[in-house]
């Protein structure tokens, strides 16, 4: 990937939706690009970096990005679950562990 400016390693953006668009960038390079219009006068620079981005229904923290930075490199999201699907899920487990504590068995 490359940018015209430095980037962080990591970047966790919040959507409306519940979910999360991460980019994750490493082994930071910078590089000549070549003139694309005549009228360019110099060679242009660029930071390119090895790098993911993905959407993602888990909430991640940075630290925990850049303490496995390979798995998060190569990182696919298309088999997690939907937000709605864990959202159900969790309320299926609060009913649960309400009712065992109801019945006095937690």
């Amino acid at each position: 990937m490359q940018f015209t400016s430095q980037r962080p390693k990591v970047s966790i953006v919040s959507l409306p939706n519940g979910m999360y668009d991460v980019t994750v960038l490493d082994n930071e390079e910078i590089v000549t690009v070549p003139q694309v219009y005549e009228s360019e006068q110099e060679p242009q620079t660029a930071y390119q970096y090895d790098g993911n981005i993905f959407r993602t229904v888990y909430e991640l923290t940075e630290e925990e990005i850049l303490a496995g930075m390979e798995k998060w490199l190569n990182y696919d999201s298309s088999t997690e679950p939907s937000a709605d699907q864990i959202r159900h899920d969790n309320e299926l487990t609060d009913k649960l562990v309400t009712e065992l504590i109801e019945r006095g068995i937690l």
